[in-house]
C-alpha cells in the first residue's frame, strides 16, 4: 500500500511552496507568467494570454 503526502504552502498571494513525499517544488507569478521549479528538477515557464485557452509552455528538464 501506497501513502501520498502533499502540503501547499501560500507565502505569498502569487506564489506556491508544495512539500510532498517526492520532494519540494515552487512557483511564482509575475503577471501573466508562471515560472514552476518541480520536485524532480524540472522548470517550467507558463505564459497565459487574454485568450480563453491559448497559453504557451516551455519545460527544461534538468
Amino acid at each position: 500500500m501506497f501513502f501520498s503526502f502533499r502540503k501547499i504552502l501560500r507565502p505569498t498571494s502569487r506564489s506556491r511552496i508544495i512539500v510532498s513525499r517526492s520532494g519540494i517544488s515552487y512557483s511564482y507569478r509575475l503577471g501573466p507568467v508562471r515560472y514552476t521549479r518541480n520536485a524532480n528538477g524540472s522548470r517550467t515557464k507558463t505564459i497565459h494570454t487574454p485568450v480563453k485557452g491559448l497559453t504557451y509552455r516551455r519545460t527544461r528538464r534538468r
